[in-house]
């Protein structure tokens, strides 16, 4: 590797670090005002399938694509949700196949406690601080990265397209993938703890059948 692209490799790694920095500080603070405004334990990513569930039906599956997660990852978020009674599973109609995940009454009184937009959102509050010009030069560059990668094109165009229904008051609640801190995608400390008490679950589920 020649020493110009050397340079641009070190680039998107300092890139890469703080773009994780700014999801982790953001989720931090989103996390914690929902846990104050919904007096409810939710990692980022059971708080992000619920937003989803809000809008309409989904599958597992238009989930994990939705999120660009593999759908492994979102088992354990999903079982938990169901556990808890904020969400339920019942077959297609149309396609016994496939299980549509739905919200329930519980878990959508649950996203209503919740605004997405609050003042005191240490995001909203940085940006304000750099101001208008910086922030929508910021847009449009994070933007054009990522309209270069796989399948970020068709991402990117799902979520402006929610966020205009959004503005125009059709769907206040449907941004349902769209990368709000602490929301999918946003691997924070609780969601991993809540993957390795599912996984220790199993775990002893199993032994106990095999000791039957």
């Amino acid at each position: 590797m020649d020493t110009d692209k050397h340079d641009a490799y070190l680039t998107s790694v300092k890139i890469r670090i703080l773009a994780s920095l700014l999801s982790r500080l953001a989720g931090r603070s989103f996390q914690a005002r929902f846990r104050a405004a919904a007096n409810a334990r939710l990692s980022g990513q059971q708080y992000g399938v619920l937003r989803s569930l809000s809008a309409h039906q989904s599958t597992l599956s238009d989930l994990s694509k939705g999120f660009a997660l593999d759908p492994s990852t979102l088992v354990p978020v999903v079982d938990s949700l169901a556990r808890r009674g904020l969400i339920s599973r019942e077959r297609d109609l149309d396609d016994r196949r496939r299980i549509l995940l739905s919200l329930t009454d519980k878990g959508a009184k649950l996203v209503a406690k919740m605004p997405l937009y609050h003042e005191d959102d240490v995001l909203f509050q940085s940006l304000q601080e750099i101001g208008e010009e910086k922030t929508t030069s910021l847009l449009n560059l994070l933007r054009e990265v990522i309209v270069t990668m796989p399948d970020g094109e068709h991402m990117v165009q799902a979520i402006e397209t929610r966020l205009d229904l959004s503005r125009q008051g059709t769907a206040p609640s449907q941004m349902e993938h769209g990368c709000f801190p602490g929301e999918p995608g946003f691997h924070d400390d609780s969601t991993r703890r809540e993957q390795r008490r599912e996984l220790r679950s199993r775990m002893r589920q199993q032994f106990r059948k095999r000791n039957v």
